[in-house]
């Protein structure tokens, strides 16, 4: 059995605003219920990556509660994953690209 890492949502949000981010998973990338529904990322220049699936075997989702959102605050933000479930992602500079099912086009 794979190991289970856990971040808390104030590490994610206290990120250095021009520090890009990378969350990497061979399966699931899962953000659980939000405390206040949302995932600020302080403003800047610093890229969001969440890429589930990275062994690209087509096992692995990225998933968060529906009535979440992502803000990036102007960061351009990649997802990445067999399946996508998102609940909302708010970017003012629309600099948003989401890859759904890259093995099958």
């Amino acid at each position: 059995m794979l190991p289970t890492f856990t971040l808390s949502e104030a590490a994610l949000e206290g990120i250095s605003e021009n520090a890009s981010v990378i969350l990497e998973a061979t399966n699931d990338i899962t953000l659980q219920l939000l405390e206040d529904n949302g995932l600020y990322f302080t403003q800047g220049t610093g890229a969001v990556t969440f890429k589930a699936d990275a062994d690209g075997d087509g096992v692995g989702s990225f998933s968060m509660s529906e009535g979440d959102r992502i803000f990036t605050n102007g960061r351009n933000i990649t997802i990445e994953a067999a399946e996508i479930h998102v609940g909302g992602i708010n970017n003012p500079l629309l600099s948003l690209w989401v890859e759904y099912n890259k093995k099958n086009g």
